[in-house]
């Protein structure tokens, strides 16, 4: 074992400082985003009169106050929860593929598995499936599965060696069948259907209650844990499959449970906001520039900017165009795919 692969094995680095350093820097940050989602918007709230307002009895508010508390706290809140839970799971997605796939360039969306996701969630609406927690979840999960397992197929076939651009190709024509099938389900829908399917297309995260996001974050938080666990052994692997093995990494475990807990999180994610393309490129990128490749610190810190990253996307969204709103996934797509493409060029060019 070189003393290279024993650091992969033991971690990179000792943990504690760094990983507590970076985490409160992230969460302060959590804050200031959440902050800013609160008071920035169509109608822009006034946070310290709504803190003196929150001190009175129920009997002292007045028709005002009353309207701008429940904009606070049945629009706002739930938005800003929203937008953090999908923003990490996206962004923790990224930061799982490109480990796992050994390319830089995979996540969710580029990779076909949230499209994978939202044509689950398309059929789960035309036909007319209880949209629950085993209802259209699920069947966002089920589609998400589908898709990186079509993945991992195509890598794993006999003589077949597919290198980074290959496996995102891969990806491509993956997230292109799956919106054939979406384009063909909504030729045939009713009115109704098709203005449903447009919400999975085009990723919104407004009208979602309390009571959708209290599954979707005990999802999120059990995926993490479990994808959190196996942070060493995806160190490994980074060094490639024949190190990860020397080193005691039961490979097919390892990509099987990161592949279904993963798509799981990240159909859940799906199922609610719809199609948010390029946050698991931007976040887990930016995270490595300035806390390094151990998947320790990487994954919980790409899960905490991400939620950041997207609570600011969605701010952008509600206040570039007033009194219109702008589909998320277009500011995502609008960060993202210059990003992307710089990437891709600095990866030739070191190449």
């Amino acid at each position: 074992m070189t003393p290279r692969e024993s650091s992969v094995h033991k971690g990179f680095l000792p943990l504690p400082k760094k990983l507590l350093i970076t985490i409160g820097i992230l969460c302060v940050l959590l804050c200031l985003s959440a902050l800013v989602a609160i008071i920035f918007g169509v109608a822009k709230l006034d946070v310290p009169a709504i803190l003196i307002k929150m001190g009175k009895s129920p009997g002292d508010f007045g028709g005002d106050d009353k309207e701008v508390l429940a904009l606070l706290f049945y629009l706002r809140l739930p938005r800003i929860l929203l937008a953090a839970l999908v923003g990490a799971t996206l962004a923790l997605g990224g930061a799982v593929f490109q480990s796992l796939f050994r390319n830089p360039l995979a996540e969710p969306y580029v990779l076909g598995v949230s499209g994978g996701a939202a044509l689950g969630a398309v059929l789960s609406i035309t036909l007319a499936i209880d949209m629950t927690l085993l209802g259209l979840p699920l069947g966002a999960f089920v589609g998400a599965l589908v898709a990186t397992g079509l993945i991992l197929l195509i890598s794993a076939a006999p003589n077949v060696s597919l290198n980074a651009e290959e496996v995102v190709l891969s990806g491509v024509v993956i997230n292109a069948f799956f919106s054939a099938i979406i384009v063909f389900t909504i030729s045939i829908s009713s009115a109704a259907e098709m203005q449903s399917i447009t919400f999975w297309l085009m990723g919104d995260l407004a009208l979602i209650g309390y009571e959708e996001l209290l599954p979707l974050a005990l999802i999120f938080l059990s995926c993490f844990i479990v994808i959190y666990w196996q942070a060493r052994n995806l160190n490994a692997l980074m060094l490639g499959e024949e190190s990860a093995i020397q080193l005691g990494v039961p490979i097919r475990l390892l990509r099987n449970t990161l592949v279904i807990f993963s798509s799981l999180a990240i159909g859940a994610a799906v199922s609610l906001s719809g199609i948010i393309g390029f946050v698991g490129v931007i976040v887990p990128h930016l995270v490595k520039m300035s806390c390094g490749l151990d998947n320790r610190i990487v994954l919980p810190a790409s899960a905490l900017l991400g939620a950041c990253f997207l609570i600011l996307a969605d701010v952008a969204s509600r206040t570039l165009l007033p009194p219109s709103e702008l589909p998320i996934g277009v500011v995502t797509a609008v960060v993202g795919v210059p990003f992307f493409i710089l990437l891709l060029w600095k990866k030739h060019r070191c190449s």
